[in-house]
C-alpha cells in the first residue's frame, strides 16, 4: 500500500500502530535488503482509504537489524513506506487504554472491510473474465467451495482441509461432486513455523487429491 505524501490527497492523516509493520524485509548474506508490502487483512482493508489519506505506520520491522545497518533500514522505511520501526515490547494496559510515559492512550474497536471498488474493477478485466469462464467450464455440475485466507495459524486452513477429508470419507457419494478451491496467501515466509505450516498444507492437499481426486 503506497503511503508516501501525495499532493492530490487532503490533509487527513492516519497513524497506524501495530505489532508488526505490514512490510516484509529480507536481508541477504551480503547485507542487502529487499522490501515488499506484506499480505494481510489490515493492508487490504485500508487500501481504499489510502487514496484520500496519508498513512504513517509504526511497528516492529519483523527481524533483528545489525546496529550499524539500522540507519539505512530506518531511512528506506521512511522514504518508501512512510513507516517508523520500533523494538517489539509490551506496555501496561488498563480497561480504559494503554499507559505510556505517564499518559493514558484511549483504545477503541473500529471494524473495517475491503475496498469494494477495487474488486469490482478487477472483475471487469479480460483475464479475470477468461479465468472465470475456464473455472465454470471445468467445474460444471459440481458443488464448488471457495476459501480465501492468509496462510496463518489463526486461519485454520489445515483444519478446513481435515474437515473436507473427513466429509468425503464419511460420504463417498459426494466424491467427484464437490470441490474446494483454497487460496492461501503466503505469510511471513522467513519464519520457520510458517514454513512448516505451508509444508503441512501442501502435504494435506496432496493426500486429499491422491485419495479422492479423479
Amino acid at each position: 500500500m503506497p503511503s508516501l505524501e501525495d499532493s492530490s490527497k487532503n490533509d487527513s492523516r492516519l497513524l497506524l500502530i501495530s505489532n508488526r509493520l505490514p512490510i516484509t524485509i529480507k536481508r541477504s548474506e551480503d547485507g542487502k535488503y529487499d522490501f515488499s508490502m506484506s499480505s494481510g487483512g489490515l493492508v487490504s482493508g485500508l487500501s481504499g482509504l489510502s487514496k484520500s489519506t496519508t498513512f504513517q505506520w509504526y511497528g516492529w520491522p519483523g527481524l533483528e537489524v545489525p546496529e550499524e545497518e539500522i540507519p539505512v533500514v530506518k531511512q528506506r522505511l521512511k522514504d518508501e513506506y512512510n513507516a517508523v520501526p520500533w523494538a517489539s515490547r509490551g506496555l501496561a494496559t488498563t480497561p480504559n487504554g494503554i499507559e505510556f510515559q505517564g499518559k493514558i492512550i484511549a483504545c477503541g474497536a473500529f471494524p473495517i472491510g475491503i475496498d469494494p471498488e477495487k474488486f469490482q474493477e478487477g472483475l471487469k478485466k479480460e483475464k479475470v473474465q477468461k479465468r472465470i469462464a475456464q473455472l465454470e467450464q471445468k467445474f460444471q455440475g459440481v458443488k464448488l467451495m471457495v476459501g480465501v485466507d492468509r496462510l496463518d495459524y489463526i486461519k485454520g486452513v489445515p483444519q478446513k482441509l481435515h474437515a473436507l477429508e473427513v466429509f468425503l470419507s464419511d460420504h463417498p457419494e459426494w466424491v467427484g461432486k464437490v470441490v474446494l478451491v483454497q487460496v492461501a496467501v503466503p505469510s511471513r515466509q522467513d519464519v520457520e513455523e510458517y514454513q512448516n505450516l505451508r509444508a503441512v498444507v501442501n502435504e494435506l492437499v496432496g493426500r486429499i487429491n491422491g485419495k479422492f481426486g479423479k
